[in-house]
């Protein structure tokens, strides 16, 4: 793997390069929304290769200072934005940095990959939102990616003034958002994000309590945005073998062989779930989220890069329902049943001897 001129060409298992381009006396707003660069009266950023111009404004907000978009004019006040300068720094961009599934398949491959730079650029620092930074298994996870390279904490509402900036293209374009769009909104490297997920089951340290082929629930914290009958649903899981785990209770590494080891999951639609990256190929995973969430198509694609079997139930949402990601769904207990039947037999037919 190398970088030349200007491309990081991955020859073994990369089916494109990661491009990366240095600006100079440049700006740049590090928001939760992915950010962008500002040179003049003109915002820069990376092409989403979605054949769309970049949403920046998001309705009732004023992310990075973004009061207004009217198709390819943005209206931006930064009279409100916290100034900061530095003399060199590598932007690449996080989208909500305090979502596990972000910060885990968005914006860990391409801090990965950084490694890959020319020297010239080994003491530049990146940039690294601190929202990202607030729980122990972001900075664990963050720290197996960095190898060694120097990070600069930044705030979602600053406005950092760069003398040297290189931009690096991510391996996953959840940023910026298309303005429009009828199907899908992101897109992703496969081959790069397995890599990455591949050195990282290298890098975690072996966990001795965790052992064997298990059948995992992941269950939801009580504090989370959606509610869904949980008892209930386990109540079902449990009789199939499947073992209750909340995921916060767990160090990084031990999430990491805890989904490597993972004989089956099942799960409802959660951050939690960008763990499916470190499953074994061939894996049984349920799980149930609202219709027409393959509009966003975020597990879909991991389940193609790590080769799971990825079961699908669909939860009608209610009409006129403006945004379903904030409502409650609930899961019929008999939907679920028939499908760990099938799960359960699968599994014991690749037990049985042939």
């Amino acid at each position: 793997m190398k970088f030349l001129d200007g491309r990081m060409v991955v020859h073994s298992r990369a089916h494109r390069d990661i491009g990366f381009r240095e600006f100079r006396n440049v700006k740049v707003s590090p928001n939760r929304r992915g950010g962008f660069i500002t040179r003049g009266s003109r915002i820069l950023s990376n092409d989403n290769l979605l054949g769309s111009i970049p949403k920046y404004y998001f309705a009732n907000t004023s992310v990075g200072g973004i009061e207004a978009q009217y198709g390819p004019l943005v209206v931006a006040n930064w009279s409100s934005l916290k100034k900061r300068s530095a003399g060199e720094a590598i932007f690449i961009g996080s989208m909500a940095p305090h979502n596990w599934y972000h910060w885990l398949i968005d914006f860990l491959p391409s801090i990965y990959f950084l490694r890959e730079l020319p020297e010239q650029y080994s003491d530049y620092p990146v940039l690294v939102p601190r929202e990202g930074l607030q729980k122990e298994n972001w900075r664990r996870a963050l720290s197996l990616s960095l190898s060694g390279r120097q990070m600069l904490e930044v705030g979602g509402s600053e406005l950092w003034k760069l003398r040297k900036l290189l931009v690096v293209e991510p391996v996953t374009r959840v940023h910026p958002r298309p303005l429009r769009t009828e199907n899908f909104r992101l897109s992703i490297a496969p081959s790069l994000v397995r890599s990455f997920s591949e050195e990282i089951k290298l890098s975690a340290n072996p966990i001795s309590s965790i052992q064997g082929r298990r059948r995992i629930f992941l269950a939801r914290g009580t504090g989370d945005s959606r509610n869904y009958n949980q008892d209930e649903i386990f109540a079902v899981c449990s009789k199939f073998g499947f073992e209750f785990v909340e995921l916060p209770s767990l160090s990084f590494d031990e999430s990491v062989r805890l989904f490597e080891n993972a004989q089956a999951i099942v799960s409802p639609h959660s951050a939690g779930l960008a763990n499916i990256i470190f499953c074994r190929e061939g894996t049984p995973v349920t799980y149930w989220t609202w219709a027409g969430e393959t509009v966003d198509n975020w597990y879909e694609n991991i389940a193609f890069i790590s080769g799971v079997e990825l079961r699908k139930i669909e939860i009608p949402t209610g009409p006129g329902t403006a945004d379903p990601r904030g409502e409650d769904y609930f899961l019929s207990p008999r939907r679920l049943r028939e499908e760990l039947e099938k799960v359960d037999n699968l599994l014991q037919s690749r037990a049985s001897p042939v």
